[in-house]
């Protein structure tokens, strides 16, 4: 027997692209590893100066119980996949049906999987990872796959050898912040205004300063009577009765005459919310892109902040922090032609809530723009999205939400949103933070910068949508 041939194939195999996969196939490698697994990949095994082509193959060849395919847009183009892929497909022919897994990393389409596996059972991952984990150990289990015993002891050894014996979890508790802005002042009541009969209702000309919400023949706001008359006459209509209640009254018990249920109330409340903090962002001057769902996130155009401009904001623990919410540069073709400036914007979408948490949940959005104008192509954004912001990590976004909120307020202590003549919410520029008993510790971490730069390019050269793919480095 040669060296290091096994009587029965014992690991599990995995190719992928480098460096685009890497974080999937690291994901994936230790979660076999505490399973039980043998695994082999090419971002642990490889070191400088082997001779990689004849490891792989020899490991292939030989070892492979499984050989798993990470199938994404990057790794169907990667000559070094395909070739592993062209030795698997000929091992295949002994080992049996199963012995290539693709697993779907990403939305790449399936007509585009290389020949040898499109054909073969996918697993997804390109939703959930964990999903596609749980179809892979089954599939591991129905064929028999080796296991061994220590996966859980091995694996922490895996990560210990490669991270710093000051990185893990420590029980000392740290504070997290949230993406929930807490409500300092609330209106004290609700009014529903109903019209009076005697007067028609042109709905397109109704274009309150205020938001209201329309429930059958009522109009609930924030607003009473007298703050909305103007905009009813504008219509052609005229309020004739209003009913009124206390909002905490009205989000407990709903309202008697005319009946209306407690789930119904909050509903009417959180819409009277969402408008009135899109109505900020819209006078504010960010524009809406609208999502699938048929609501709209906010983005600030390079009119309310210029490319690069670094807003000033504090930090929930107090440090100071600058972030750019809006960026830019020139796309040039191959030839040097000028096409146009793309730019990425910060954007808002709003989520109300009145229970269990009575708050507005910012999410955070990016939108992608040419010479000023959203791309209208979702896939395209996506892709976008994808390539531009996969190396911004969780500082950066907590930032730029912090920054936003921050430029929104316009140098005020809280964000208003009038919601009336003389009532308005109040919104808490700093957001709600929650403590955890345990803390994860980074070899690297330290206090972030007061200001920090975004290194983006201020040109780029492109072809087609293809390369927009692409990733820096290549197998």
């Amino acid at each position: 027997m040669q060296p290091g041939m096994a009587d029965t194939p014992q690991s599990i195999f995995i190719s992928h692209a480098t460096p685009g996969d890497n974080e999937i196939t690291r994901w994936l490698a230790l979660r076999l590893i505490r399973e039980g697994y043998s695994v082999w990949c090419d971002i642990e095994r490889l070191m400088v100066g082997d001779d990689f082509w004849r490891e792989i193959e020899g490991e292939i060849r030989t070892n492979a119980a499984k050989f798993v395919l990470v199938l994404s847009k990057t790794s169907i183009t990667r000559q070094g996949v395909l070739n592993e892929l062209g030795v698997a497909s000929k091992v295949a022919k002994h080992r049996g049906k199963r012995f290539i897994l693709p697993i779907r990393a990403d939305d790449v389409s399936y007509d585009d999987s290389p020949i040898e596996a499109n054909r073969l059972d996918v697993a997804d991952f390109s939703k959930s990872w964990s999903f596609g984990l749980g179809r892979l150990l089954e599939i591991f289990e129905e064929d028999g796959v080796p296991r061994k015993e220590g996966g859980p002891s091995e694996a922490a050894g895996w990560w210990q050898a490669r991270h710093s014996a000051t990185e893990g979890v420590t029980n000392e508790p740290e504070e997290y912040s949230s993406n929930r802005f807490r409500i300092t002042s609330a209106p004290k009541r609700i009014y529903l205004h109903s019209l009076d009969n005697l007067k028609p209702f042109e709905k397109s000309r109704f274009k309150p300063n205020y938001p209201v919400h329309q429930m059958s023949g009522l109009f609930a706001s924030f607003a009473p009577a007298e703050d909305l008359a103007a905009a009813f006459e504008e219509a052609e209509a005229k309020i004739g009765t209003t009913f009124s209640t206390k909002l905490n009254d009205f989000l407990g018990e709903g309202f008697a005459k005319p009946k209306i249920e407690v789930r119904e109330a909050r509903n009417v409340v959180v819409r009277l919310m969402r408008l009135a903090f899109q109505r900020k962002l819209r006078l504010a001057g960010l524009k809406p892109y609208e999502l699938a769902s048929k609501e709209s996130y906010f983005w600030f155009p390079a009119e309310v902040v210029a490319p690069r401009k670094q807003v000033p904001f504090v930090r929930p623990n107090k440090t100071k922090g600058g972030r750019a919410l809006v960026g830019a540069k020139i796309l040039k073709d191959r030839l040097g032609t000028e096409l146009g400036t793309q730019g990425w914007h910060f954007g808002i979408e709003v989520l109300p809530s009145t229970w269990p948490c009575f708050g507005f949940h910012l999410r955070s959005h990016v939108a992608f723009t040419l010479n000023g104008i959203a791309y209208s192509d979702a896939a395209k954004q996506h892709r976008l999205r994808r390539r531009e912001c996969k190396s911004w990590f969780n500082d950066r976004w907590a930032d730029m939400l912090q920054a936003a909120v921050t430029q929104l307020a316009d140098g005020t202590m809280d964000l208003t949103l009038p919601v009336g003549a003389n009532v308005a919410f109040g919104v808490s520029l700093l957001p709600e933070s929650f403590l955890s008993p345990v803390r994860f510790v980074w070899a690297k971490d330290k206090e972030l910068p007061a200001y920090q730069s975004e290194d983006e390019a201020l040109v780029e050269v492109v072809g087609n949508d293809d390369d927009e793919e692409e990733d820096d480095l290549d197998e």
